[in-house]
């Protein structure tokens, strides 16, 4: 790709703040739209980053400096990808292109960006502190398995790696627009850094990112580009997710561990098979093979042979032409909308929620149970009792008695009412 592509064809994805990360396919900027936003002075971006800049400046206490720069990233200035192409949201399973452009961030105040060989990078500019720097350089060869060694060898290379932010080096990282004048673009020429990779990425889940380290292999990437891996999006879902306290929410999940050990792989591969067959019904022999010997490769700790691969993925399609593939169902708590417009701590937030929900309701139908089917042998109900009984604390007893207190009460008069019964006799 020549200069001029790079900066008028390349397409970084636009988000309306870091803690977006829905993707929006027609929103999108070029290195040529962020060089002409970052220096003018006429847009939103620029009125946001002085006001920023301003509380910034006048602000000494380190944690108030911090909010402010967390405020406004997360609520008011835009941000861009420049490396990863994201299909639907930005994290790191859902990388489905690269860039060729990497983003390296400079805090450090006593780095002199004159220092830098700007015959080797395509633009920096002042970040949103006005402190730091935002370099763009651009890259061969890069791809999601060696993204964090080239971070290492291009920051060495450029004698910057004590200066960079090594916090920014994430797959799902997006940057914040900034405002510099100053803003400095190479006209002159275009180097790329290109490196051979000796670094491999730690087995994981295969999806899109596993299948595109195999950029130069066609089937791989026409392969994966219609596969389901679960069958979440035949949920019927209103809101951001649905969620039961019995864990009864039953979904097809074509999924990994991060290593299989020996005594499992056949059946963890079989099992994987099985339901990736089910959820893409058109996928053949050949392309089991394939995604077989793939996934072989990234998660067994040894290696199952090709005739064993050959045997797993025979048996899963005589399966599905005798008509007896059926799936194997994972059992859930909460199950997310894909596409929820949620970041990964709205998720964790929700997650502890209904999980603390459902103990609630739980611990709430252990101590009714107790109290409904009381052994009067025991004498009239009290908290001590209960606790006892349910094996719970008497703290936790007490914390949800209010709600059986006067059903207590009603049965504990009916008991001594009989008692006093009995007395008379």
């Amino acid at each position: 790709m020549s200069r001029n592509e790079i900066f008028h064809k390349t397409e970084f994805q636009y988000f309306k703040n870091v803690l977006d990360y829905n993707v929006k396919q027609s929103s999108t900027i070029t290195l040529s739209d962020l060089y002409e936003s970052t220096k003018s002075t006429d847009n939103h971006i620029y009125f946001s980053i002085n006001e920023a800049r301003w509380k910034i400046e006048k602000e000494t206490d380190k944690d108030k400096i911090k909010g402010i720069k967390t405020k406004y990233k997360k609520e008011i200035i835009p941000c861009y990808s420049p490396t990863w192409v994201y299909q639907n949201k930005r994290i790191e399973n859902d990388i489905i292109n690269v860039n060729q452009i990497l983003y390296i961030d400079i805090d450090a105040q006593e780095f002199k960006i004159d220092e830098l060989d700007k015959d080797k990078v395509l633009l920096y500019y002042k970040t949103m502190s006005n402190k730091g720097w935002a370099v763009l350089v651009a890259t061969e060869n890069l791809n999601i398995n060696n993204f964090k060694e080239y971070y290492t060898n291009i920051t060495r290379d450029l004698g910057i790696e004590k200066y960079y932010d090594k916090n920014v080096v994430r797959y799902h990282m997006a940057m914040t627009m900034s405002h510099d004048p100053d803003i400095f673009i190479n006209s002159n020429n275009l180097f790329k850094f290109r490196y051979e990779s000796t670094n491999n990425r730690k087995p994981g889940i295969i999806t899109k990112s596993a299948f595109y380290d195999n950029q130069n292999t066609e089937n791989y990437s026409r392969l994966y580009s219609g596969l389901r891996y679960d069958n979440i999006d035949e949920l019927k879902i209103e809101g951001d997710f649905i969620n039961s306290d019995k864990k009864d929410i039953n979904i097809i999940k074509a999924s990994l561990p991060y290593t299989v050990n020996t005594g499992n792989r056949e059946l963890v591969l079989s099992s994987y098979c099985n339901n990736l067959l089910y959820l893409n019904n058109t996928l053949d022999y050949n392309d089991l093979i394939k995604i077989l010997r793939q996934i072989n490769k990234k998660v067994c700790s040894e290696k199952l042979t090709f005739h064993e691969l050959k045997k797993i993925a025979k048996s899963t399609i005589e399966k599905k032409e005798n008509k007896t593939l059926k799936p194997i169902y994972t059992p859930r708590t909460i199950v997310f909308k894909k596409n929820a417009p949620l970041s990964l701590t709205d998720k964790r937030s929700i997650i502890n929620k209904v999980i603390g929900e459902n103990k609630s309701k739980k611990t709430r139908s252990e101590i009714y149970d107790v109290i409904e089917d009381w052994d009067w042998t025991l004498g009239k109900i009290t908290i001590k009792k209960i606790a006892k009984v349910c094996k719970k604390s008497p703290q936790t007893v007490s914390n949800y008695f209010v709600e059986f207190k006067s059903f207590v009460r009603a049965l504990n008069k009916e008991f001594l009412k009989e008692k006093s019964k009995e007395k008379e006799k």
